[in-house]
């Protein structure tokens, strides 16, 4: 049973603030601690109700690094490449239904109820599963990570605007002097247990590990944790049968990331959405569906099967014979302008 004691206690000392100074902090705690609600985790694509249009539904676990930041990441950031990897998925002819469940670490998985009751309960099984995770542990700090340094910094981010950009020029020099990594969070036995799961649950849907990009600011991530994550997740996934997906082929600089460094802003959110749009029509074309199809194909499964069917293992994918793209690739033609505008931070 969850112990109650300290938020009563805490509670307790609130209510007998008096209200005077209740006054004069009220306005300095909206400030700095007031919770925005999170654009981008609200963002999902819906499979099309129509019978004859065809989609690809692809859930991703993975961290926050899908968010469209031009300055500060804050949760008021909109979903980035997602939504341009739909867009140009859909003027190839192939509807994107979309999906992220927020894993940031290898111990974050969800568990099985979770995932099913709470998260897929309408949607059924996926086509395609994304890992994008793992990164968290070789992210530096100074102030560690709890509700209230969360807090402060979102805000102090949003107030804050485009300043952000050279304040983050100042924040990563002071990070590599004295920044500490987040907590330790190895790829084994949690990367292992949630793939074991997942084919449990879902026979023979494919499943991918996309590498995430390196920051181009070097006091965000502490190199040598990010080489050792890398280090001890690639013999897993090898031994597990995952192909894993390099980082986009895109250059590596400010003018396509915001203000951290890490996150993309508009125009390399662009670039990237339609490199993985054109990576999910070739490799898994194919497994796109109408809902017909679908209804059809549960209704296959229901059906009693001989006692020695095996489910088909899902196709490896082999990130290497993805075609090769320019240092920019084009995205997609609306609803935004185009990739070559140029970016001056």
């Amino acid at each position: 049973m969850t112990d109650l004691g300290p938020a009563r206690r805490q509670l307790a000392r609130l209510q007998a603030t008096p209200e005077p100074l209740k006054k004069v902090l009220r306005p300095l705690k909206n400030f700095l601690f007031t919770m925005h609600r999170d654009e981008a985790a609200a963002w999902v694509l819906e499979r099309p109700e129509s019978s004859d249009e065809r989609s690809l539904d692809v859930l991703r676990f993975g961290a926050c690094d899908f968010r469209e930041t031009e300055s500060a990441h804050t949760m008021a950031a909109p979903v980035g490449w997602p939504k341009y990897m739909a867009a140009e998925m859909e003027r190839q002819g192939t509807r994107l239904a979309f999906q992220n469940l927020f894993v940031w670490h290898f111990e974050d998985f969800p568990d099985e109820a979770t995932m099913l009751k709470r998260r897929r309960r309408r949607r059924g099984a996926p086509d395609v599963i994304v890992i994008q995770t793992g990164g968290f542990p070789a992210m530096r700090h100074v102030l560690g990570f709890n509700i209230w340094s969360f807090l402060a910094r979102e805000n102090m981010g949003r107030h804050l605007g485009w300043w952000m950009h050279p304040i983050w020029r100042v924040i990563s020099v002071i990070l590599m002097a004295i920044g500490r990594p987040a907590p330790w969070s190895p790829p084994d036995p949690g990367l292992r247990d949630f793939v074991a799961m997942v084919r449990r649950t879902w026979p023979g849907v494919p499943i991918e590990f996309w590498r995430q990009s390196d920051p181009v600011l070097r006091g965000f991530w502490k190199e040598s944790v990010a080489d050792r994550l890398l280090d001890e997740a690639l013999p897993i996934l090898a031994e597990l049968d995952i192909p894993v997906l390099d980082p986009p082929p895109i250059p590596h600089t400010m003018a396509l990331r915001g203000a951290n460094g890490m996150n993309l802003n508009r125009r390399g959110s662009l670039a990237v959405g339609g490199w993985y749009a054109d990576h999910l029509i070739a490799k898994y074309g194919e497994l796109a569906k109408t809902e017909a199809e679908r209804r059809a194909q549960r209704s296959t499964a229901a059906e009693p099967t001989s006692a020695d069917a095996v489910p088909v293992a899902a196709a490896s994918v082999d990130a290497a014979s993805v075609d090769a793209r320019p240092a920019v690739p084009t995205g997609p033609a609306a609803p935004t302008e185009p990739t070559s505008q140029s970016t001056t931070k």
